[in-house]
C-alpha cells in the first residue's frame, strides 16, 4: 500500500526513502534496511518457474533453482542479474513449493526466487552464497523430490 501510494503520487522510485536506500547500499547496515524494504515492496514479476524445467520434465530426481530470467528483450550487461543478498533454506530443509529459496538483490529491486518444480523439495545442496554476484539461469539451490 504505502509503494502503491508513492507510486501513483510522485512517480516510481520518487520518494526520499528510496532514493536514500539507493545511495547508502555501499554499508552493510543500510543494505540490511534497503533488503527489508525491498521484500516489503517487491512481488514475483519474473517467471513463476525458476528451475530447470528439462530436468523435472525428464523426471530427473534432482534438478536446479535457477536465476531466473529477466527479460528476452532487453539485455542486461554480462548478464548479471544482481548479488545473493539471503540464502532462505538450508542443506536437509523441506520446503514446499512457493517457499523463497533465495534473495537476489538487484540495483532497482529485490528478487524472491521461489522453489519450483514439485509440491515438496528437499534441499540437496547450496551452489551460491551471500555475496555472490549471479547471472541469468545460474544454478542456485538442487532440490530433490521429497516424500509428501
Amino acid at each position: 500500500a504505502l509503494f502503491r501510494a508513492v507510486h501513483d503520487a510522485r512517480g516510481p522510485l520518487a520518494s526520499p526513502m528510496f532514493a536514500a536506500a539507493a545511495r547508502a547500499c555501499a554499508s552493510r547496515r543500510a543494505c540490511a534496511l534497503r533488503r527489508a524494504t525491498c521484500r516489503s515492496v517487491s512481488s514475483s514479476w519474473f517467471a513463476a518457474r525458476s528451475h530447470d524445467e528439462a530436468a523435472v520434465r525428464r523426471g530427473d530426481p534432482s534438478w536446479h533453482i535457477l536465476t531466473p530470467i529477466i527479460s528476452d528483450q532487453v539485455s542486461i550487461p554480462d548478464g548479471v542479474v544482481g548479488d545473493v543478498a539471503e540464502i532462505g533454506c538450508e542443506v536437509g530443509d523441506v520446503v514446499e513449493e512457493g517457499h523463497v529459496a533465495v534473495i537476489i538483490e538487484t540495483h532497482k529491486a529485490c528478487l524472491n526466487v521461489k522453489a519450483t518444480g514439485a509440491r515438496t523439495m528437499r534441499v540437496v545442496e547450496i551452489l551460491a552464497s551471500v555475496g555472490d554476484e549471479v547471472k541469468e539461469s545460474d544454478p542456485l539451490v538442487l532440490v530433490e523430490r521429497a516424500p509428501e
